[in-house]
């Protein structure tokens, strides 16, 4: 959700005027938490107050996130200000298919407040509009943006081949999965791959792992990552690897695409929108540690074939540029305005 963030506020258009409210940073805990909260509401109150908001634009997950952000799209509407909402969580379904009846009540009801409710697969349109109530014109399916880099490195292989991956270091992402899968291969196999694993979370109870299964010496942990090392990680990178369990349309795997790198992912979430297994990157089943073993043992050994899914990767996603996101953003502020304006009208 922040990647997307940052894309659009460091890009936006000059024909409109946008104020960013942050509702909650990564760092705040507690009562800190609250507070950043508390502090964004006020501001959005005054801004509507003195009628400087035309729309707002709520980036939304699960959870906490949910609640929270739906206070604000209900304050707007009382103000009679469209809302365009913005679905991130990927694991919103499993959120909502687990809350008692009167909850999912409130939240059907706030979703279909909103002018436009924007999702980022096809799949996640299917299951807001079933379970939710929405319509399907109010749901709009836009893939995140990626920045593509200028240059892509000449990639041949040599003794040793680097999997790379990107993301929260937890059990969600299929970070387990993968020190496991990698103790699976063959000792001789192995010893020709490395493991780059960058992100935070929990950083320990991996380790401990990996040198349980003697496999310590193969991975490195860059541990958080900023863009500029973010791009030398995957400039130096064979394979991609996101096993996941649950998401939306992860921007990590978008990066990837973009650096011309093949994908070892799962079918969940918008990842099979993008991915086309043996065409542009490999999928496995989420928890199937033999089969990721596998896909990565043939990608370690075919160079030919790592290289033809990562030029298919990077020309299947030309369209998800961010100058075409940002005017697709601008035409789904456009069109929310005059659908509610309409409504209103028809209300009236």
């Amino acid at each position: 959700m922040g990647s997307v963030q940052r894309l659009i506020l460091g890009s936006a258009s000059t024909d409109f005027t946008v104020v960013h409210l942050s509702t909650w940073e990564s760092s705040s805990l507690g009562l800190q938490k609250i507070a950043d909260f508390i502090r964004s509401f006020v501001h959005f109150f005054i801004l509507l107050l003195l009628g400087k908001v035309d729309l707002a634009h709520i980036h939304i997950s699960e959870r906490g996130s949910l609640l929270r952000k739906f206070s604000l799209s209900t304050t707007a509407n009382l103000f009679s200000v469209p809302v365009v909402m913005h679905a991130h969580g990927c694991e919103f379904h499993v959120f909502y298919q687990s809350s008692p009846a009167f909850l999912k009540r409130i939240i059907s009801a706030c979703l279909r407040q909103c002018a436009c409710l924007i999702v980022l697969s096809d799949s996640w349109k299917d299951f807001y509009v079933k379970s939710c109530g929405l319509t399907a014109d109010q749901v709009v399916v836009l893939k995140n943006p990626v920045v593509f880099p200028d240059f892509i490195p000449h990639r041949q292989g040599g003794d040793t081949i680097t999997f790379a991956f990107m993301g929260k270091l937890n059990q969600r992402k299929g970070v387990y999965d993968i020190v496991n899968a990698l103790a699976l291969l063959d000792p001789h196999e192995r010893s020709g791959m490395r493991i780059e694993l960058g992100g935070s979370g929990e950083t320990q109870a991996i380790q401990d792992l990996a040198k349980s299964l003697g496999v310590q010496d193969l991975i490195h942990f860059h541990g958080w990552v900023n863009e500029e090392l973010r791009n030398q990680i995957l400039a130096g990178a064979d394979v991609f690897l996101l096993p996941s369990y649950n998401e939306g349309l992860p921007m990590a795997l978008l990066e990837a695409m973009s650096w011309s790198l093949p994908s070892i992912s799962t079918p969940v979430g918008g990842i099979p929108e993008v991915i086309d297994h043996g065409f542009n990157g490999l999928l496995v089943h989420p928890g199937d540690v033999t089969g990721l073993a596998s896909a990565m043992a043939l990608l370690r050994n075919d160079a030919e074939l790592r290289l033809r899914l990562g030029h298919c990767a990077r020309e299947s996603i030309c369209g998800l540029d961010l100058e075409t996101y940002l005017t697709k953003i601008c035409n789904i502020y456009l069109a929310s305005t005059r659908t509610f304006c309409r409504q209103a009208l028809e209300k009236a």
